[in-house]
């Protein structure tokens, strides 16, 4: 593909997406207190990294903002939202690789939201734009080996999972095998249970 045309397609797919219980909102400035709270979380991020220092959060935060606006955008990066009272649960994210084949898709949901359902809700929505708008050919995650929800959850998503070195597992789903069955609803979480 053109890079033209490339750039052209990223821009347009960056839209506020929905699912039966949240509204997905592109990053805006005004999002970097959620940002902030989230990557300083000793908790929520004990899975992933180390958490970061308030300074090193905003400088993050103002990374992935200019990451969100590039045209095109070189990262995607929704707020989730509840549909029944506007309250703000977490952040779901779909970085491009080089070429713009493969993406990483990933969620970060408050303590006070998870195991809701939440977190599968939003990435089954990310997931099915990223395949049927998107045209990436394959999506991929990285997890601590001990987060078994979140193993959980990217099975019932329809990922592969291959196991990393140091405790970590890599996923990935090819468009192929989403488009031959794993395409779930948007009410996935409902179907499903929580995660």
């Amino acid at each position: 593909m053109p890079v033209s045309m490339v750039a052209r397609t990223m821009t347009a797919f960056y839209p506020k997406l929905q699912s039966a219980r949240l509204g997905l909102h592109p990053l805006v400035a005004e999002d970097e207190p959620l940002y902030c709270r989230i990557y300083t979380d000793v908790d929520m991020m004990r899975h992933v990294a180390e958490p970061l220092s308030e300074e090193s959060a905003r400088r993050s935060f103002r990374s992935a903002l200019a990451a969100v606006t590039a045209s095109p955008p070189r990262m995607l990066l929704w707020k989730a939202v509840l549909l029944d009272d506007a309250s703000t649960v977490g952040l779901i994210g779909l970085v491009p690789h080089a070429g713009r084949r493969a993406a990483d898709i990933g969620a970060m949901i408050e303590r006070p939201w998870q195991g809701r359902g939440l977190a599968g809700e939003a990435l089954a929505s990310v997931r099915d734009h990223a395949f049927a708008e998107g045209g990436f050919a394959r999506l991929e995650g990285r997890q601590d080996a001990g987060n078994l929800r979140s193993i959980r959850l990217m099975e019932r998503l329809g990922f592969t999972r291959h196991p990393l070195p140091e405790g970590r597992i890599a996923w990935r789903l090819g468009r192929r095998h989403w488009q031959a069955g794993m395409k779930l609803p948007n009410a996935f979480a409902m179907a499903a249970g929580p995660a």
